[in-house]
């Protein structure tokens, strides 16, 4: 019976001790401290949300180490609250009914007046760190902003250097293009001149000598009833004309090669140079080229070097600052208890200055951001109205290229109608005087092939210059769409020069039979115009190759240049023309050979009487009157 009494009164006892200890309050603040806890939890999920996704490992290191303090603070807590209940379960059940009431109120004052300040308290540290982090992102996005704007802004000098430099090749490109246009125009046209000269000379040479012979076949007719004694007399007179003749006709043609030999040699001074100076002031301009790119790759690494140890200093001095804060933050949330209002005033006026600074940094990059966007906004509009000047100056220098190839494409057009119109004529007194010798010439059809196959090769070079520019318009430039219409320009240019090639090849092919099958006097000329048409056709591969280049892979700088090259190929192999020698000088050498047999004709028969019908030689010409 005593030990159930004990057992039941001993279960009573625990029973009014847990009672009261509820009552009291110890549950209470356990309770709250679990609320807190959770409450502390959320937070700090929310936090760490926010922290991954800005990405501040710094701030989520030391949030961890708060966490930790305040896990170890919570459980100094629970430990102490413990060993309260302890002590108070122990004091209670000597003196229950005494501290019932003076427990409850004084208990639940205290807890109310510290958790309010707890809260107040981490109110203001929420309110704190979501303003410090605000600055940071604030920071951090004025800072990214800062780098971009002085990236963009080397990357537009860059830019703006390269187009100058661009712009200056091209320049010099365009100089170079229309010097040795007008160069070639030149000395085209001094050849034309000098080859019209020379049959102008030539003719006037043949009229003279067909005069010459003329009158002499006149004179023989007339003095047909003459002596034997006049005849021969006339006929040593005639000889010596002739031979008096040819002396002269031999001087004048001497004289003329020696003028057209010094115009030639300098014509090639001149043109070489040109080619030197030109050459001489394209390194030059790309040395320059270098020097720029050199210098402001050199500055540009330096602006970078410079920025990066700004930002370095500004977050290092940022860090150590936060450091310094967070320590000073931590020794005082550790004495919060025994904290005086001087220290919170000195704390908040730290707090003060310190975001003022901060505020007047941000002011002054903000200031240097407008800055350099006014500037950047400025070199902008700059660079677009450099652009569109150089852009409408290109079209009007290219407009006058094109004014000034079609003046000189009428103008060698026009002189070569003047040429075929000379040869014409040329062609129709070396008729009348091959129907008098009755001999037909075959030097005429090897010129006449030269001549179609160095206009096909004129015409050729024209084509491949014009698709030449449209394949430099139609490339596109550094960060920019290509233009559809330009490539369509340059596909129609490129298929006119196939047309063109076909057609020249298929000529080429055609003509080298029929020069091997021609047969004149000067083999040498005969095997120069062999190799000449065979080095054309090479050309023509060559030309065709990079046309289906360009089908291919579509348009390239080096289909430019090898275009460029095979032009001035052409160009050179048209200089080098094979030509058979004066067909005059042949005509007129049988010319007098006839005349020399025709009037050798009396003088075979000397018994014959001048009156007599046989004296009328049917070889001799008839005068024109």
């Amino acid at each position: 019976m005593n030990e159930n009494s004990i057992r039941n009164f001993r279960s009573i006892f625990k029973s009014r001790i847990l009672s009261v200890s509820e009552w009291s309050g110890p549950s209470m603040v356990i309770k709250r401290n679990a609320n807190m806890k959770q409450s502390k939890i959320k937070l700090n999920v929310n936090t760490r949300l926010r922290w991954k996704r800005r990405g501040s490992t710094k701030i989520m290191q030391t949030e961890r180490q708060k966490k930790r303090r305040l896990k170890r603070n919570s459980n100094m807590k629970q430990s102490k609250i413990k060993l309260n209940v302890n002590t108070r379960r122990i004091k209670s059940n000597a003196n229950m009914t005494q501290r019932k009431t003076k427990l409850n109120v004084s208990t639940r004052l205290q807890k109310e007046r510290r958790n309010k300040r707890q809260k107040k308290r981490r109110i203001k540290s929420n309110a704190n760190m979501k303003q410090k982090n605000s600055n940071m992102t604030q920071r951090k996005t004025k800072l990214n902003a800062a780098v971009e704007e002085k990236k963009r802004n080397e990357a537009i000098a860059e830019i703006k250097a390269k187009r100058e430099a661009e712009l200056e090749a091209l320049k010099l490109n365009n100089e170079a293009n229309v010097k040795k246009a007008q160069l070639q125009n030149e000395s085209e046209a001094k050849r034309l001149e000098n080859e019209r000269l020379m049959k102008q000379a030539e003719q006037e040479h043949q009229k003279r000598l067909v005069e010459i012979e003329k009158e002499k076949l006149n004179g023989i007719i007339a003095a047909g009833t003459a002596t034997r004694e006049q005849i021969m007399k006339q006929e040593e007179l005639v000889r010596a004309a002739e031979e008096n003749a040819m002396k002269e006709a031999e001087r004048i043609n001497k004289e003329h090669r020696q003028e057209m030999k010094a115009i030639d040699d300098k014509l090639a001074q001149e043109n070489k140079e040109s080619q030197q100076r030109l050459e001489t002031r394209l390194q030059e301009m790309k040395k320059e080229a270098k020097s720029d790119k050199e210098l402001m790759g050199r500055n540009r690494e330096e602006q970078i070097r410079q920025h990066r140890e700004l930002e370095e200093q500004i977050r290092k001095r940022y860090d150590s600052e936060m450091k310094a804060l967070n320590e000073s933050m931590e020794n005082r949330k550790i004495k919060r208890e025994e904290m005086s209002v001087e220290l919170k005033e000195e704390i908040d006026k730290e707090k003060k200055s310190i975001e003022e600074r901060y505020k007047r940094e941000l002011d002054a990059l903000e200031t240097q951001k407008e800055r350099e966007a006014e500037s950047y906004n400025g070199v902008m509009l700059q660079l677009n109205t450099e652009s569109k000047q150089l852009e409408t100056n290109h079209e009007e220098k290219m407009k006058e290229l094109k004014g000034d190839l079609k003046e000189a494409k009428q103008e060698r057009n026009q002189l070569l109608d003047d040429r075929l119109m000379m040869i014409k004529h040329q062609t129709g007194t070396i008729t009348e005087i091959s129907s008098l010798v009755g001999q037909r010439d075959k030097n005429k059809d090897f010129n006449d092939i030269i001549k179609k196959n160095s206009k096909m090769l004129t015409e050729t070079c024209e084509l491949s210059s014009e698709f030449r520019d449209k394949i430099s318009l139609a490339i596109p430039r550094e960060n920019s769409v290509p233009d559809r219409k330009k490539n369509k320009n340059a596909e129609f240019a490129q298929k006119e020069l196939k047309k063109h090639l076909t057609v020249a090849s298929k000529e080429v092919k055609e003509n080298l039979p029929q020069i091997r099958d021609i047969k004149i006097q000067e083999t040498d000329q005969k095997e120069k115009a062999i190799v000449w048409l065979g080095k054309m056709l090479s050309i023509y591969n060559d030309f065709s190759s990079k046309v289906n280049d360009f089908e291919r892979n579509g348009p390239q700088n080096s289909q430019i240049d090898t275009l460029k090259e095979l032009e001035n190929m052409g160009l050179d192999l048209q200089l080098d023309m094979p030509k058979t020698s004066n067909i005059y000088d042949e005509i007129s050498d049988r010319a007098f050979e006839k005349a020399q047999a025709s009037i050798a004709g009396p003088t075979t028969n000397s018994n014959l009487p001048i009156d007599s019908e046989n004296s009328t030689n049917p070889n001799l010409p008839i005068k024109n009157d």
